[in-house]
């Protein structure tokens, strides 16, 4: 049989049927697998923002439970130990002029203070610069977000604080037991402190702080991609 008997006006439409499907099947195949690629990474990049959100909401359930134990100190050395304790400036100073004066209920509270400064919010602060050592998207802005300049500028603001953060901790705690907190921005003004909602005074607007600025990146994300 001749290839002009077998390309019958029959045949070639076969063949074209043919051809066409199976170009079909492979862009179909193609868009079924970019969607999911697509799914999978919006999925991670939302699990991402979730973590540092689940990491900073520690840090501030951390600090206001510490914040809880140092006013019971503070109110008990205002009235065990008056005259050292006005002559401190702030939580940091009072608390180590007055180290030496502890009492036996105060001693404990003091070294309890002190651990969750030398433990448990060093061990967060790690965890928070480790997220910021990996982010590859949001520090530069790359997520598509109407909030990605003010979340990205927060988490280099975050990422100072907490280098600076880190290096008084490395001076002012080890050998220095009198000290039991590591404050930036208190009356010492050490350097840089968390980047929390604050006002813009020339019109009064609120501007959201670090974990502010997660929490509205998150909610639109997950509104856009639900």
């Amino acid at each position: 049989m001749s290839l002009l008997e077998i390309l019958t006006p029959g045949w070639i439409t076969t063949l074209l049927v043919a051809a066409l499907s199976a170009v079909a099947a492979y862009l179909w195949k193609s868009w079924i697998e970019g969607r999911e690629r697509k799914r999978k990474e919006r999925a991670s990049t939302i699990a991402q923002l979730q973590d540092l959100e689940s990491l900073l909401n520690t840090s501030q359930k951390l600090f206001q439970i510490q914040q809880e134990q140092v006013k019971r100190l503070m109110e008990s050395l205002r009235q065990n130990h008056p005259t050292e304790f006005a002559k401190g400036q702030g939580y940091d100073e009072r608390l180590a002029r007055c180290y030496g004066l502890l009492d036996d209920e105060e001693k404990p509270l003091h070294g309890i203070i002190r651990a969750y400064t030398e433990h448990s919010m060093l061990r967060v602060n790690e965890a928070i610069q480790r997220w910021l050592d990996c982010d590859k998207r949001f520090k530069t802005g790359q997520v598509q977000s109407s909030r990605q300049e003010q979340l990205a500028d927060s988490l280099r603001e975050l990422e100072m604080h907490l280098l600076l953060w880190r290096a008084k901790f490395e001076y002012w705690i080890p050998n220095n037991p009198e000290h039991a907190l590591v404050y930036m921005d208190d009356e010492k003004k050490h350097g840089l402190g968390f980047p929390r909602d604050h006002l813009i005074e020339v019109d009064g607007r609120k501007s959201g702080g670090v974990d502010t600025e997660v929490a509205r990146v998150l909610e639109e994300l997950r509104r856009r991609w639900k």
